[in-house]
């Protein structure tokens, strides 16, 4: 069980380090999400997106980096991002 965790947040870590490596190519009202700082603990950020991942079992058939870059997308949207959403409703 032990190698199935640490292999899971490596491709974590990887995953998000890709993600933000390409953020800090566009501007910064481009960005797909933007962190907290500071940023949430693995267990708190995995039993968020677990609860996400749960609440469409649709999202569980996308890839699993598709599948993580939207819930940070969701969970962590810009600042420029919410506010479109709120101009929105």
């Amino acid at each position: 069980m032990t190698a199935a965790v640490n292999f899971c947040q490596g491709f974590v870590e990887g995953a998000v380090e890709l993600a933000l490596g390409y953020g800090s190519t566009v501007r910064k009202d481009r960005q797909p999400f933007c962190l907290p700082m500071p940023r949430p603990s693995n267990d708190e950020a995995q039993a968020q997106f677990v609860a996400w991942a749960n609440a469409e079992p649709k999202r569980l058939e996308d890839p699993p980096v598709v599948g993580l870059v939207q819930f940070l997308i969701h969970q962590y949207p810009c600042a420029h991002e919410a506010e479109k959403r709120t101009q929105a409703k």
